[in-house]
């Protein structure tokens, strides 16, 4: 017995609706399996919320602090930059420094995540630079340390130089060691420096190793950020600054013979090894060197920073009348 068979559906489509057709680049129609559907459409909903995440977890826009007078330090003077917590499961609730930064945390949104001390030395290997740092138990992940521009900065200084012919700044150039650059922050806000001015690309950024080296001193002296060098010092001459430069001729005095009473300075120090640039050493309007006693022949760049700057503070702020 015959099957019977099937009929035919009508190949007429209701006239309200068109079947579209997608042409490919050479004018024939795709197949539909080519064609893309829902399931793989991206939501521009998602693609914001994707950016976001990416910017909020942008390197260079924050780093890790180390040890608990460091982490102390930020919670104390600016909490808002602090996003996350992390201390280890062994610190001793008993130790006065932990007891303040669980209560500081409070004033944050950042809450404490107790974590096993393997986690932090973890965090400590992800910094390169990180090498010989004790976590002691506490790290932070805050935001980075804001740099100033220099107009807007010598606009801010400008009426308290003019006023009071006094005040010193330290710059330096190519100056790359985080330790070095964390100590000279520290020793420039201790002697009342009016900033530091580092070039963006010659000159190694406020990291964690700076950071920590600074022991806080980065979040209270203003850093100012400049491209060029040269020309920022420039700049800060039609201020009224007077730029004094580290040199080792046998034509260049003893810096301490230089009155700087009332002469607005900036202190710019070179690397270890090279000193300063050329086009850095013509901008200075006076050279002058630190007299060794002993046998070597030089100075870390930090302590010869501490040296000159406590020399120029002591000038500026010695009472009239004072030998």
């Amino acid at each position: 017995m015959p099957y019977p068979k099937k009929k035919k559906s009508s190949s007429k489509r209701p006239s309200g609706k068109k079947r579209k057709v997608v042409l490919g680049k050479k004018g024939t129609p795709l197949p539909k399996s080519a064609l893309p559907t829902k399931k793989h459409r991206r939501d521009p909903r998602r693609m914001i919320k994707d950016v976001q995440k990416t910017q909020s977890t942008d390197s260079s826009q924050s780093h890790y602090l180390y040890g608990k007078n460091a982490v102390l330090d930020i919670l104390r003077n600016n909490p808002k930059r602090v996003q996350k917590l992390y201390m280890a499961k062994t610190a001793s609730t008993k130790d006065p420094r932990i007891q303040e930064i669980t209560e500081l945390s409070k004033n944050t949104l950042a809450h404490i995540q107790s974590v096993p001390s393997a986690k932090l030395d973890t965090l400590l290997e992800q910094e390169q630079e990180a090498q010989g740092l004790v976590h002691q138990g506490i790290v932070a992940l805050v935001t980075a340390v804001p740099l100033l521009e220099l107009e807007e900065w010598l606009n801010q200084i400008k009426e308290q130089v003019e006023t009071t012919q006094k005040g010193f700044v330290v710059a330096i150039d190519e100056v790359t060691d985080p330790h070095n650059i964390g100590a000279i922050i520290r020793v420039s806000e201790a002697m009342g420096a009016l900033g530091l001015v580092l070039p963006r690309h010659r000159s190694g950024i406020i990291s964690p190793v700076a950071s920590k080296a600074a022991s806080g001193a980065d979040r209270t002296l203003p850093l100012i950020q400049v491209t060029n060098l040269t020309q920022a010092l420039m700049t800060m001459k039609d201020y009224g600054f007077w730029i004094l430069g580290t040199d080792v001729s046998d034509e260049t005095p003893a810096f301490q013979q230089i009155n700087y009473s009332q002469m607005p300075t900036v202190i710019v120090l070179g690397s270890e090894g090279k000193g300063l640039r050329p086009t850095v050493k013509e901008a200075c309007d006076m050279l002058g060197y630190i007299p060794i006693f002993g046998q070597v022949e030089s100075l870390n760049v930090s302590t010869a920073a501490a040296i000159m700057a406590y020399e120029v503070a002591m000038q500026q702020n010695r009472e009239e009348g004072e030998e």
